[in-house]
């Protein structure tokens, strides 16, 4: 798949001189079931390695050299770990989830820089009849605030927020979405540094002359006093082609940049813009520009003709400014 991107570099012959590569000895990955990179303010690494039956710390420092390595204990009945968070200043947190007399339960464990235990949490005990729940973990732009969500029963969403810095349960929800079926209509999960929840849908998004495609957005937590709250983002006769969502702290509004298309999911034609403040999201801002004809054939290596879109591309991320766009 292609992916796009605009990077300017301005920087002098004598910047690009002075730089610096700093490469650690070899590390075998290839038994680890996953592994997370977590950096400093000092410059060093640790590397948090789980290999399915136990799970191992390395610490590397500034010049990337080998210092420790240390094993930690969850719990000993298969845990299975859900998302290893950094802590600001070094640190980090380890959610997981293990099941307790037939019962699942999700976990927290705080470390700190050494890999030293310093605060273990429950999040929640859940009921015995769930086998095993496939738990998807959002985290906030500051990393404070996690939103943990699964499926149940194909259309129930159980959603709740946990504060990892006071390391304590800010709310739960369950709520069911009107006519959705989730590999069709799931866009993606957002969560602001105050623990909210944004549960984002695309609607009809196909070429139909009976239903016109939309965005429905699902936001829940504080900032609605803890009350669902639905609203719709009319997309304009266009279709989504690809799409990334983040929260502005800075402006408080749920900010996206995305892929159109007019009437072909084979191909993007242009990207659009869409910003929705928490405190008015009827105040939306939504913006469509068409790929020029040049982009496209320098990007798809092509002589310089008629724009018939981008294929296979997708959204990594977008960068918020701090004037809002």
């Amino acid at each position: 798949m292609k992916n796009f991107f605009l990077l300017l570099v301005f920087s002098s012959p004598a910047c690009l001189l002075a730089q610096t590569v700093t490469v650690s000895e070899s590390v075998v990955l290839r038994d680890d079931a996953s592994y997370d990179i977590i950096g400093d303010d000092r410059g060093n690494v640790l590397l948090f390695r789980d290999k399915s039956t136990k799970f191992e710390v390395q610490g590397f420092d500034s010049k990337m050299r080998l210092s420790w390595e240390k094993e930690i204990e969850l719990d000993k009945k298969a845990p299975q770990v859900e998302k290893v968070v950094p802590t600001a200043g070094g640190g980090f947190s380890v959610i997981y989830q293990f099941r307790q007399k037939m019962q699942p339960v999700l976990k927290i464990h705080k470390y700190s820089a050494a890999a030293n235990l310093i605060d273990s949490v429950t999040i929640k005990l859940f009921d015995p009849a769930l086998f095993t729940p496939n738990f998807e973990v959002v985290l906030s732009e500051d990393k404070n605030m996690a939103v943990v969500w699964f499926l149940h029963e194909q259309t129930e969403i159980n959603a709740l927020a946990f504060d990892i810095k006071q390391m304590k349960l800010l709310w739960e929800k369950t709520f069911v979405p009107e006519d959705m079926l989730l590999h069709r209509d799931f866009q993606q999960v957002v969560a602001d540094n105050a623990g909210n929840m944004y549960f984002i849908l695309k609607k009809d998004n196909f070429n139909s002359r009976h239903n016109k495609h939309y965005l429905e957005i699902l936001d829940y937590g504080t900032g609605t006093a803890e009350s669902l709250r639905r609203y719709l983002v009319p997309m304009q006769d266009y279709l989504t082609f690809d799409a990334f969502f983040a929260y502005d702290n800075l402006n408080q509004a749920l900010k996206a940049g995305g892929l159109y298309s007019a009437d072909n999911l084979s191909r993007a034609e242009g990207y659009f813009f869409l910003s929705i403040p928490q405190a008015n999201t009827s105040d939306q801002l939504l913006r469509f520009y068409p790929f020029e004809d040049e982009f496209v054939s320098v990007l798809l290596e092509k002589e310089k003709g008629k724009n018939r879109g981008i294929p296979e591309a997708s959204v990594q991320d977008i960068v918020m400014r701090t004037d809002g766009g």
